[in-house]
Order: C-alpha cells, then structure tokens, then sequence
C-alpha cells in the first residue's frame, strides 16, 4: 500500500532556522553509515533530499527517512542480522541510532513521517511523537522500537495512515484506549505488536469508523479477545481489507464478521478455524488457508457470487470438489478467477 501526501521538495523559499537546526541536531543524534544524509548541510533545508516543504511559508511537512530496500535479483528473499537477530526484508541502507531524539518535536508543520526499517536499537517510542498533531501518515515499520506504545498517540487526531509493524516482535500494548482518538484514521497496521489480553482491545474494531484497513497479524489474539465486550452492532462500518492471519483463532469464527458488509479481503490464514465461514455478500478475496477445515461446505464456495480469489490451501479436505448446483447456490453468475486448493487431500478428477 502507498500513501503521499507530498509534492516536491520548495526549492525557492528555505525553511526557518529553527526547523533547520532540529534537523541537523536530530541528524548528529544518528548514525549514518549510508550517507543516507549526505545532503543535510547548511541551513537551506527545503534543498535537502528526504525533506519536503509546502510552497508558500518554507515549513517543512515531510520527512522520507525509510531505510532503502535491497532490489536483490536472487529467487530467495534477502536477510540481514542485526545484533544477533534475523531480519527479513533487505534493508540495504538505513539510519541507526540509540533512541529517536526529541528534536524532531520542532517540525510544528510536519505532516509526513517515516522512519521505517531503520534501527533504534530496542529504544521505546518516545512520548513526544504525540505532540505532532498535524501529522496524517506515521510509518515506524520494523525499526526496532520495543517496550510499550505510547498512549498519547492517540493525540494526532488528524492521522490517516499509522503503521506500527515489528518484525522482532518486542512492541507491545497494555491498553487501546487511545485508537479512540484517531478519527481520521484509515490504515492502521500493528502486525507483531503483542495484543493478547490487551485492555480494551474491543476499541480496534468499534472506535475508528473511518477505518478501511486493519492489519492486526500475529499478534496473538484468540477468541476469547474478541468476544469479551465486543459491541458487534457497530464493528467497523466501512472496513474494507482485514487481516487477521497467524493468530491463535480456533473453532468457530468469531462474531464480529457479522456487521462487516463493506469487506472486501479478508485473510484469517494461519489460524485453526473449523466451522462454516459466515457469507459477506461483498468479498472478492478470501485467504482461510493453513487452519483445520474439512468439508468443503463449510467454505460455501458456491454460495459467494463475487468472490474472485479463494485460498484454502493446507487445510483437511478430502473429499470430491464438485461443481455449483441448483441446491448449493443462489448466483446467477460467479466472479471466481483465482482459486487455490493445493497441500490438501481432495479426491477426484
């Protein structure tokens, strides 16, 4: 998914002296082994590369500081270790540094910012990130933060896009009261962020109504975190792609698909569901694969009229895949383009 809110960087007007110190100071903070900012001298930040000014007063809005990704042509993903640990992803160039400095709170104007695949090395959220209220996209993706997310995140009002994904797993929340303050919010990813037993974690899926995507994958969420206190009637009315994949679902499928009619994708892969997956009459994709199904029916492929993609692949099925009958469905017409059915034991032609 991308998202920019930016335009190019203001080359005529430079931005305040301020502005420009915080960012030199906050530069000096890092290390920089990439020359990633190699560029930042002077004062005249608007020319500086990964910075983005608007075009009338100088401010800046935007900072790309994403670490660069490897463009390896291997037919294998590309690793790197850091401290000991493995990582995923190809980070061919990135920032490191011991915390994130609070220096950065002196962009007033700042609407843009991302840090992610950089590394800061264990360091916590710092508490000032949510004082940049005009900020409308947060990206702080695998940049190895751990400890607790901060509450006051839940200040940036004007937030579209926030994503908190960690690939080392050491982010955790202890409570989601402040999602109830995000109310521009419209992607939120917390993939990895520990959630399980999470106070109020009901809030994820009730109190953003502007939400369109959630990504809450292994994070080790069950059915029980989901069933207590869930207000069902007014889960998430315009959600569009959920992914709930490698979590610890079993059984039968939680309640909160019940009122989401505007989804679109849905991937519960990873899981050990069993039981017949509720029809959303809108969904045209569907990842149900590595769980504990067994009986076709139970998918209700026939009965999904627009569904174009289907993944139930590592399931149990062993009997006979058979085509659409007049008992089986109520379409007119199918939509399904894609369908994956392999490492199961179906039988027949």
């Amino acid at each position: 998914m991308t998202y920019t809110c930016l335009g190019a960087a203001n080359m005529t007007m430079g931005c305040s002296e301020q502005e420009a110190q915080a960012l030199l100071k906050f530069k000096h903070t890092l290390t920089d082994d990439f020359k990633m900012l190699s560029s930042w001298v002077g004062n005249e930040c608007c020319r500086w590369e990964r910075v983005y000014c608007d075009g009338s007063g100088g401010n800046v809005i935007g900072l790309d500081l994403r670490a660069n990704r490897s463009e390896s042509t291997f037919p294998f993903p590309v690793y790197m270790i850091r401290d000991g640990i493995i990582y995923n992803g190809g980070f061919e160039n990135y920032l490191a540094g011991d915390d994130l400095d609070s220096s950065l709170a002196e962009l007033r104007h700042l609407k843009y910012l991302d840090l992610s695949g950089n590394d800061f090395r264990g360091s916590h959220i710092p508490e000032f990130i949510g004082s940049l209220d005009k900020l409308s996209y947060l990206n702080l993706s695998n940049a190895r933060f751990s400890g607790v997310i901060p509450h006051n995140i839940g200040n940036l009002s004007n937030l579209k896009v926030l994503d908190l994904t960690e690939e080392s797993s050491n982010l955790i929340a202890d409570d989601m009261v402040w999602v109830s303050g995000l109310l521009s919010l419209e992607h939120l990813k917390l993939n990895r962020v520990r959630l399980s037993g999470v106070r109020n974690i009901e809030m994820v899926f009730y109190m953003i109504p502007s939400l369109i995507e959630l990504a809450v994958r292994e994070c080790g969420l069950s059915n029980v975190d989901l069933r207590t206190h869930l207000n069902v009637s007014r889960t998430l009315p315009n959600i569009k792609h959920l992914d709930l994949g490698s979590n610890e679902f079993e059984g039968g499928f939680p309640s909160l698909f019940k009122n989401m009619s505007s989804l679109l994708s849905l991937d519960l892969s990873g899981n050990y569901l069993n039981a017949s997956i509720p029809v959303m009459p809108n969904l045209l994709k569907l990842d149900i694969s590595d769980n504990k199904f067994r009986k076709i029916e139970q998918v209700g492929i026939w009965r999904r009229c627009h569904l174009k993609e289907l993944i139930v692949s590592y399931n149990h099925f062993e009997e006979e895949m058979v085509g659409p009958s007049t008992n089986m469905s109520g379409c007119s017409h199918y939509a399904l383009e894609m369908l994956h059915v392999h490492g199961n034991y179906l039988k027949g032609s």
